[in-house]
């Protein structure tokens, strides 16, 4: 608990500085045109669906990229499925459809070590429904 605080502390420094972000950044491509038009919404609105195909008629109308900003990020994957169903919910997305994981491992070296780090994330297809289960 006491390191969450350390990354916490240091990445406020890094922050101030403007170096880097801490939390989770949530990338968007759009894929294929909505059946209707995409309307902001609340994110516990939002449908996740991660351990099968969602089981409502839909089409996918982009894809959702959400990973730790930085090293320093104290965001694990709760807080990560957390901001991308909110960024999801801004898009106008009825339901995400968590795809595969998108961890990202860097290597950098200073003068008297390597450092090995990764970035978790994860892939989501935004998904809109379609006929009667169609969220208005």
């Amino acid at each position: 608990m006491l390191s969450k605080y350390f990354l916490l502390a240091g990445c406020m420094a890094m922050m101030s500085l403007g170096a880097i972000g801490c939390g989770t950044t949530v990338l968007y491509a759009p894929t294929n045109a909505p059946v209707r038009p995409m309307r902001a919404r609340q994110p516990e609105t939002v449908r996740v669906f991660s351990s099968g195909i969602p089981n409502v008629p839909y089409i996918e109308v982009g894809l959702l990229e959400a990973r730790q900003s930085s090293s320093f990020s104290v965001d694990h994957m709760p807080e990560i499925i957390e901001e991308m169903r909110a960024r999801a919910a801004e898009i106008g997305c009825d339901g995400v459809w968590i795809t595969s994981r998108a961890d990202k491992t860097s290597v950098y070296a200073d003068p008297h070590h390597v450092h090995v780090g990764t970035r978790e994330g994860f892939m989501a297809a935004c998904i809109q429904f379609v006929g009667p289960s169609a969220v208005q």
